[in-house]
């Protein structure tokens, strides 16, 4: 008979993000899904976005049938007039945003964005 430790323990990563949000690109198949729901899984509320809407939202249904907080967005990476509706999706469900996951097209971002939302014309800061 095995004993629970710390490191074996079923829920050892159920709390590492909670109260955090994540927007994942790239998230309706593969590694950007499987990010979508460990983030999930750990507490994290995710915005589940993909050029391929109808993928992303399967992922966030996924997300949600487990128990997860998810919401989904239809977004082109490609297309910098998209950013700003889906930073103000993600801050505007859950009230922060602190994560954005790399895609191969956008760098990588790890900080909570303003509580006033994006500087002007939509910019990052």
């Amino acid at each position: 008979m095995s004993r629970t430790t710390p490191e074996n323990h079923p829920d050892r990563h159920a709390s590492r993000f909670t109260g955090r949000t994540a927007l994942l690109t790239a998230a309706a198949s593969g590694i950007g899904a499987a990010t979508a729901r460990r983030l999930a899984e750990e507490g994290a509320s995710v915005l589940v976005t993909d050029v391929d809407a109808a993928g992303a939202e399967t992922v966030a249904e996924e997300v949600r049938a487990k128990g997860g907080q998810a919401r989904h967005l239809g977004l082109d990476v490609t297309n910098p007039e998209a950013w700003p509706e889906a930073i103000r999706t993600a801050q505007v469900w859950t009230g922060r945003l602190e994560r954005r996951e790399p895609d191969g097209e956008r760098p990588y971002v790890r900080r909570q964005l303003p509580a006033g939302g994006l500087g002007e014309g939509g910019d990052l800061g």
